[in-house]
Order: C-alpha cells, then sequence, then structure tokens
C-alpha cells in the first residue's frame, strides 16, 4: 500500500508548454481509462471512506481501492486480465460504476514532485502534482508552481468536477452517460 499527496490545477495551453520546459519526461502520454464502482455513486467516497475502480493504461488492467485519510490517499492494486474481470468483480461486490475517465496522461518530474498532465476528455487539461516523496513538498510546490505560472486556485478531484458537471450542465451529463454505457457495454474503449 501506498500512500498519495496530490493537488491539480486546470492549466492552459501556455502552462502545458511551460510545463514541458521545466520538466523531465518520465513516461510519454499514454491513454488511461478509469472506471469507478461504488455503493452510492458519487456519495460512495464521503459515505464509504473509498472508491473502487478499474485503470487500464496500455495493456495493464488492474483493480484499486483508493482510501482517503486525513495524510493523503491510500491506495491497493490488483492485476487482472481484461476489463471485463473487473467489471465482473465489482459487480459480484454489488457494486455499479457511476464515473469513468478518460484521458490522455504523461509523466513528468520536477525535483520530488511527480507532474502528471492529463488531457481529459469532456473535461479539458490539467496538471495534477504528487508530492509525498518531498522533504520541503510546499517549497517546491511552490517553486514549480510560480516556474510554470500556475495562479489558479487548486481544482477538486476528477469525481467531483465531473459530479458537478452532471449536476449543472443536461449537455455533459448526456455525453457523459452515453459514453459510460458504451465503455460499460463493451468492456473498455
Amino acid at each position: 500500500m501506498k500512500i498519495e499527496k496530490e493537488v491539480r490545477y486546470l492549466i492552459s495551453n501556455k502552462q502545458y508548454q511551460n510545463i514541458l520546459k521545466n520538466t523531465i519526461s518520465l513516461e510519454g502520454e499514454c491513454d488511461t481509462l478509469d472506471i469507478t464502482f461504488g455503493y452510492s455513486g458519487f456519495d460512495s467516497l464521503e459515505k464509504y471512506g473509498f472508491v473502487c475502480r478499474i485503470r487500464k493504461k496500455k495493456d495493464k488492467v488492474v483493480l484499486e481501492i483508493k482510501k482517503k485519510t486525513t495524510d493523503g490517499w491510500l491506495e491497493q492494486e490488483a492485476k487482472v486480465d481484461t476489463i471485463d474481470d473487473g467489471l465482473n468483480f465489482f459487480t459480484f461486490l454489488n457494486m455499479t460504476p457511476y464515473m469513468y475517465l478518460y484521458k490522455k496522461r504523461e509523466i513528468r518530474k520536477y525535483k520530488n514532485l511527480k507532474i502528471f498532465i492529463d488531457k481529459v476528455e469532456l473535461l479539458g487539461n490539467y496538471v495534477e502534482i504528487e508530492y509525498q516523496d518531498c522533504l520541503n513538498s510546499i517549497d517546491e510546490l511552490n517553486e514549480f508552481k510560480t516556474k510554470v505560472g500556475i495562479k489558479s486556485l487548486e481544482e477538486d478531484l476528477y469525481g467531483n468536477i465531473i459530479k458537478e458537471k452532471l449536476n449543472k450542465d443536461s449537455i455533459f451529463k448526456k455525453n457523459f452517460q452515453k459514453n459510460l454505457n458504451i465503455i460499460i457495454n463493451k468492456g473498455g474503449k
């Protein structure tokens, strides 16, 4: 099990270019699909303290449990052969899929920070910054934000951003539900 500490920001094309200039590539852009399951839909995290998901990245499929703690996120994963195996596993536990997140993700590094550039379907471009491996995390985080020009407030979790858009935007809701149904019925994209 590992603990993750992270923040995320919506970024512009200029900020994206600044991130590329000021970081080192760890992993090139690749497609990532997350399908999140719970007992109470978008209220699962708040109600139970954890969420479960299937993550497909390249040819690897894993089941993940993410649990929120006061120190960050505890995360545990187990490999499965296919998305359908994961769908069957969580369905057997009477969990239902309520969210998907399809993104093109690139992983980079700035000092001791892990930098994830996410081009998220239906949402836009974000940078997610993990800082659990830093001794002076606040200093490194602030230095990075200054170098790349991030002045905006921290964004919420992707799930909360999606939940809010589902509640406020009927076109987004229609597209999101259509895409989720396609993903579930086809066993991934």
